[in-house]
């Protein structure tokens, strides 16, 4: 009886390849706890869902809103450099206008100045 009752568990699992299609087809198989996180970290970050919704649209709310996330924070980045750069060459051009509209004072004590002053 013992080994009959073996086989016919043996028969009646499914086969590795099966469990893995049923993962696939199903999708990311999350955990309450991870459920229960990503229902945390999605309010954080502002995004509306439904009680009722399931878990893979919960993964792919989170993994939309991280990436706005990552568009919006290279927008910012670049926007950054390019007002990085205007502001260097605003104040170069800022530097170059003051040499050039300035002129060497003389230097009336009979001691040395160690600065060169400029007049305008």
């Amino acid at each position: 009886m013992k080994s009959i009752e073996r086989i016919f568990q043996k028969i009646s699992q499914p086969s590795k390849k099966q469990t893995l299609k049923r993962a696939l087809i199903t999708g990311f198989n999350l955990t309450k706890q991870d459920s229960s996180n990503l229902k945390i970290m999605l309010k954080r970050m502002g995004v509306r869902f439904n009680k009722s919704t399931s878990n893979n649209q919960l993964l792919r709310l989170y993994l939309n809103a991280q990436y706005k996330e990552q568009v919006r924070l290279q927008k910012l980045a670049k926007t950054e450099k390019t007002r990085k750069k205007k502001d260097s060459e605003l104040k170069l051009k800022r530097l170059i206008q003051i040499l050039e509209e300035s002129e060497v004072k003389p230097n009336k004590t009979k001691m040395g100045s160690h600065y060169v002053k400029l007049v305008k």
